[in-house]
């Protein structure tokens, strides 16, 4: 993640906050909006071609309109490019859906995650079996804070501002408090019409039943026009839901109509014009809910990337222990991200994504002066410059398919869209048709250039490094130790092992290892002439070292290379886990949408008390990270760190109870061995999350999941697990836990800088240079 260049189109709110959760991150931002922002530094630019061209993900943040109808087309995800990734938050129609499907299908762009579909909740059929596609029932704006109205100050905003509409309407010109008196006389309250319930409308009726009166025409026997034509001449305030349309017929039906009010961010379910006309005012939701949004748009875009719902599918379905490798997913640092909607929810997504170190690119109806992401007058020219969008625009006739073919082509192969839009901003057709197209474009070998050649008449020469277990980073990078070392593979001799070791047990100095590999007295007893061991793991639990301490023998590791990688995993299991992203995932590609109820709310990651477990280079980028996002850290480590602020616990314990999080970040020793037992489970409480990136043996696993079946703990987010890779049965059917097949470090860029990590360390130690990496340096 760290790196990438984020395109935003749509810096408003919700753009915003997902800028500073992905600067977090590391990743570049860059934008397009209706207007430059002035009070950003962002790279602004004034065509979404142009910022698509320079992103490696667009995240589409702005609102649907006539102008951002399809906004997203085949040009601008052309220019995106085919390792691009396109972020939907805004409205479907922001994306033309036909060209995006197009270019998904054919290869074009890289992959999509999108809360939000043209023609919801109907979803595309071709979109239910790709991997590189992450999909949520349009739960961007909902968890169960910003129904329950938990934040006070959005509560009393919002209330205070119906009151406001609904009294202007009834008694234009009269005192404010005129209708202080009407709690006492029920049937003189302001009636309000509701014809369709929004979400937590129960709780809203129940705390607001004193101040009106709801004319609740779902629950009528009349027909609708009958049970209208009733209360024509009375009603004069409407709440409005996105599920039924406010169209020039129904107000036709409601003379005396003077205000509709709507929890929803989008007006696209309104008639605007026959409003207009009739001088009914509208007040939708603002930008209460552009935080949950930006949350969501962030955590498809990271799902997708590293594959989180799909590796979750691969473990629950029993593949790890049978199939093993899971493929790697990329990185988020340094993505381009174009954000279609540069509105509150645009300008929150960018603010988490530049936490992230991606590049924020934007396009908007208008550039928005006070942000410096660059702007994109044009979706195409976005779409090129982005490895992802997301869709944060609302939509209106302008954004209706605004992400066409043309969008998703110039987005490329690569690429990869995210909607938290409307549906209809994306041509659903096309954006199928490019995923089922990208599927069937080859496989490319990932190699470099073979020097076995030269490697023969050179291997006398060539320092000795003894390989017992071939580490990831010899299936992407094993030739480029061919012409700076000789390669003694265990593994491919014919030989035992005890018999292979003692062939070259004088002469080998060096030895690469994976983290997988155990490096037992019996192993070094057979190689007497050892010196260094250099392993690609952060973690050392694989390597007796009392013993090595005592032979001299020098190690060292993976160091901070993993780091950034492993943080994004840990955010993104965090906020797939709170707002239930893979759930939401299967919920869709089993077609349950349509036919059951509404999808169970998520948790908001705002104002979270996060505690991390291990604040080393892995649990610091963790907390820089969630930073961005609003949560509040807290720590526990061998020692207080002098240079951080965070409040420090010196008990483990104490730290849970304190959290409504634990992020695992240590590493595993004998004193941090089942460290996470069932006391510190039941301190986090029956709202806890779980997070472990660290080793899976950290945490009681028999523990855990008697507190996960037993309601004890909310859910879990788990990358690793105590006897890999074997998973416990009880996990594999909640949907409250997300587990991946350990591949938090694993990404292309992470193993090309391991390789050159380990190429480091190995020529300093045969050069006698200072290793880069020292853990024991004797």
């Amino acid at each position: 993640l760290k790196g990438k260049r984020i395109g935003i189109v749509g810096l408003g709110s919700i753009g915003q906050e997902v800028a500073k959760r992905l600067e977090a991150f590391g990743c570049s931002i860059s934008y397009n909006s209706r207007k430059q922002k002035q009070s950003f530094s962002y790279p602004f630019y004034s065509n979404v071609v142009k910022l698509s061209a320079n992103s490696d993900a667009l995240v589409i943040c702005c609102g649907l309109s006539d102008q951002t109808h399809h906004l997203i087309n085949k040009e601008v995800l052309l220019a995106l490019g085919k390792e691009g990734v396109i972020i939907n938050v805004g409205r479907g129609a922001i994306i033309d859906e036909k060209e995006m499907v197009q270019c998904l299908v054919q290869g074009d762009i890289g992959g999509a995650g999108l809360d939000v579909f043209e023609n919801e909740p109907n979803v595309p059929k071709e979109l239910f079996a790709l991997d590189n596609i992450v999909l949520s029932p349009h739960r961007g704006a909902f968890t169960h804070e910003t129904l329950t109205n938990q934040d006070q100050s959005h509560r009393l905003q919002r209330i205070k501002v119906l009151q406001k509409y609904i009294h202007m309407a009834h008694h234009d010109g009269d005192d404010v408090h005129a209708h202080a008196h009407l709690h006492h006389q029920p049937q003189d309250l302001p009636q309000v019409l509701v014809i369709r319930p929004p979400l937590s409308f129960s709780n809203f009726q129940s705390q607001y039943s004193h101040k009106f009166q709801f004319l609740k025409a779902w629950e009528s026997p009349l027909p609708l026009d009958q049970f209208l034509t009733t209360h024509a001449n009375s009603v004069q305030a409407m709440l409005s839901t996105i599920s039924y349309p406010v169209t020039a017929r129904v107000l036709r039906l409601l003379p005396s109509l003077r205000l509709i009010v709507t929890p929803s961010a989008g007006l696209n379910h309104i008639d605007l014009d026959e409003c207009r006309s009739r001088g009914i005012r509208v007040a939708n939701a603002g930008n209460w809910n552009s935080e949950d949004v930006a949350d969501v748009a962030v955590g498809l875009l990271i799902d997708l990337l590293r594959k989180i719902p799909a590796a979750d599918r691969y473990v629950k379905q029993g593949l790890w222990a049978s199939t093993g490798d899971y493929p790697l997913g990329s990185k988020l640092g340094g993505k381009r991200v174009g954000i279609v909607g540069l509105g509150s929810i645009g300008l929150e997504v960018a603010k988490r994504l530049e936490a992230f170190g991606c590049i924020i690119l934007y396009n908007s109806r208008k550039e928005k002066p006070f942000v410096s992401y660059p702007f994109y007058s044009n979706v195409v020219e976005l779409a090129a410059n982005s490895d992802a969008l997301v869709i944060c625009c609302e939509l209106n006739d302008q954004t209706r398919h605004m992400i066409n073919k043309e969008v998703m082509l110039a987005l490329g192969k690569k690429g990869v869209l995210i909607n938290v839009g409307r549906g209809a901003i994306v041509d659903e057709k096309v954006m199928v048709w490019c995923l089922v197209q990208g599927l069937r474009i080859p496989k490319i070998a990932m190699a470099t250039p073979n020097h076995l050649g030269n490697h023969d008449h050179r291997s006398k020469e060539l320092s000795q490094v003894l390989v017992l277990e071939p580490p990831p980073i010899m299936k992407l990078h094993g030739d480029q130790f061919l012409n700076d070392f000789q390669l003694l593979k265990a593994w491919e001799s014919p030989l035992p092992l005890d018999q292979f070791l003692s062939i070259h047990a004088q002469s080998v100095k060096a030895l690469l290892t994976p983290g997988r590999y155990p490096l037992t007295r019996n192993i070094l007893q057979l190689i007497p002439s050892l010196q260094l061991v250099v392993t690609t793991s952060a973690g050392l639990n694989h390597i007796d070292l009392p013993e090595f301490q005592r032979r001299g023998i020098a190690i060292a590791s993976a160091g901070d290379v993993y780091s950034e990688d492993v943080a994004d995993m840990a955010v993104g299991l965090l906020i797939d886990v709170l707002r239930k992203i893979s759930a939401a995932d299967r919920y869709v590609r089993k077609g349950l949408w349509d036919t059951k109820a509404e999808f169970p709310l998520g948790s908001k990651l705002c104002s979270k008390r996060v505690g991390i477990v291990g604040l080393g280079s892995i649990g610091q980028e963790v907390a820089k990270r969630l930073q961005a996002f609003g949560c509040r850290i807290m720590y526990t480590s061998r020692n207080k760190k002098p240079f951080v602020s965070y409040p420090y616990y010196s008990n483990v314990l104490e730290l849970a109870a304190d959290s409504n999080v634990l992020i695992i970040c240590c590493g595993l020793t004998e004193q941090t061995r089942h460290m996470i037992n069932k006391d510190v489970m039941l301190a986090l409480g029956k709202e806890g999350v779980v997070i472990n990136i660290g080793r899976g043996a950290i945490i009681d696993e028999k523990e855990l999941v008697q507190c996960l079946v037993q309601q004890e703990l909310a859910g879990a987010g788990l990358d690793v697990f105590e006897n890999e890779p074997h998973v416990p049965r009880e996990l594999l059917t909640m949907d409250n836990v997300v587990l991946s097949p350990h591949r938090a470090v694993r990404t292309p860029e992470s193993l090309t800088a391991m390789c050159e990590h380990v190429k480091g360390n190995l020529e300093a130690f045969f050069s006698n240079q200072p290793l880069l990496s020292p853990v024991m340096n004797i």
